[in-house]
Formats: structure tokens, sequence, C-alpha cells
């Protein structure tokens, strides 16, 4: 459609646009391509104004996991990478949770508050398994025993936003016992915090 545009209207929507964005579109539609954009919208004038398909980053590195050129290693690296960079709602994988809170020196701070976003588009299943294996680290980390209560209040607090947040709360008591056997009063502790909720 910018191709048939004449040079004046070119150059109104480039300066629209910003060059970048306008040869990205350009390109997309000489080459029917699908452009890879972490802006919204963006994305949402791509689709709207010029029917061209586009996706996030993760939903790229997603794809490119799921078919086996990435390792899991490298998958957890871009879902940290974009975690630390604030994109809201990248479910953490594997330990990033934990490695969010590190970075963020074990505060109530970002990444890790953008870490627990992404527990609220989780399945119940994996949500619950993330925030059990987060909060036993905490138990076994003595130096955090002041902070403790305070994070997991707000890890269930953030985790209440998720639509299934009952299945949730269903699932935990489950994943805590199996989780941890060896801390009967730690697993008291939690699932108190759990209920009040």
């Amino acid at each position: 459609r910018l191709a048939k545009l004449t040079r004046v209207e070119r150059e109104k929507t480039s300066n629209l646009l910003r060059p970048a964005f306008f040869h990205t579109v350009l390109l997309s539609q000489q080459f029917q391509g699908v452009v890879v954009s972490d802006d919204d919208t963006f994305k949402k004038f791509l689709a709207g104004e010029h029917q061209i398909s586009s996706f996030s980053t993760y939903q790229w590195a997603v794809y490119l996991s799921m078919n086996q050129k990435i390792s899991e290693g490298l998958m957890k690296q871009i879902s940290l990478q974009l975690i630390v960079a604030n994109h809201l709602f990248i479910p953490p994988v594997l330990d990033c949770l934990w490695q969010s809170f590190e970075l963020a020196g074990f505060q109530l701070r970002k990444p890790f508050m953008t870490a627990v976003k992404g527990l609220q588009i989780m399945h119940p299943g994996l949500a619950a398994d993330r925030v059990v294996d987060f909060v036993k680290k905490l138990y076994l980390n003595a130096g955090l025993s002041v902070t403790r209560e305070q994070t997991i209040l707000y890890l269930l607090a953030e985790l209440s936003h998720h639509s299934q947040f009952q299945n949730i709360k269903r699932i935990m008591p489950f994943r805590v016992n199996n989780e941890f056997r060896l801390l009967p009063m730690e697993a008291k502790d939690f699932l108190k915090l759990i209920r009040s909720f």
C-alpha cells in the first residue's frame, strides 16, 4: 500500500513513522514478511493500517525454542534479558524468578517486580511450581529472613491477579507438601500465608 503512495504522501508517512519504522513497513510489504517488534503501538499500526503480521522478541524466542533452534539455556537468558529490560508478562522460565530477585538486590523492586508479573499469564500448575520453588529458596536463604514474609506476601498478592488464582491456591499446598518435606515448620508458615489470600 505504501508503494502506491505519491512522493508527498510517502514523505509525510515517513515523517510520521520515523524513517526506521517507515522502511520496516516498506520492506515487509515488498517481501511479504512479518515484523519482529516489541513496540505495541507500531504493531497495532502494522495490523490496522497495512495488514502486516508482527510478533514480539519473546514470541520469536519461544518459536525458536519450540522448534529446537535455540537451547533451553539461551531461552532462559533471553527471558531474563527481556525481564531486566522491563518487558512485562514474560513468563519466568526455570530460575529466572530467583535471578531477577538477585539482580534486584533481594528487594521488592525491578527486575524482580517485572518477573513476578509474568506469573499472571502462566498455566496454573507452572505458576504454582515457580512460586513454590522460589519460596523454598527464600526459606533456605537465612540472610533473607527479615524480608521473607514481605516478599512472599507481595508474590501472592501479584499472583492473585491471575485469572485462575483459585486453581493455583488449590495446587500450591500439594507442591508445598512435596517440596518442603524436610522443612515442616517452613511449610506450615508458607501454607498459612497462602490461606490468607
